[in-house]
């Protein structure tokens, strides 16, 4: 069982398995929420919420693993999900490379 702390950066409800992104300096990772209780706690995270996962590292199927990010062969299956901080979304997304006006980063 390994625990990490992270940005929350995206959150997929597939209808009976959940799915979120975490961030770190080590990249991003897919959490995996298969549990029903920590589903409905799950529900509630938003971009940039500062996480706390307890949970095994697992192996994704190999239909489901993503090429485009070094942690794309693995999955955490989330056994304990704790919100250290919440935080307003911000207006844009703050880590990828989207054209901003500087109109929009001032607010």
């Amino acid at each position: 069982m390994s625990c990490c702390s992270a940005w929350v950066h995206r959150v997929r409800d597939l209808g009976g398995v959940m799915f979120f992104d975490i961030r770190d300096r080590h990249g991003l990772t897919q959490v995996v929420v298969r549990d029903a209780a920590l589903e409905e706690r799950a529900k509630r995270l938003r971009p940039e919420y500062v996480v706390a996962v307890t949970g095994h590292v697992e192996s994704r199927a190999k239909e489901a693993v993503n090429p485009k990010i070094k942690t794309g062969e693995i999955e955490v299956a989330a056994h304990e999900i704790r919100l250290l901080n919440d935080a307003k979304t911000p207006p844009f997304p703050i880590n990828e490379d989207t054209p901003v006006s500087e109109e929009m980063r001032l607010r």
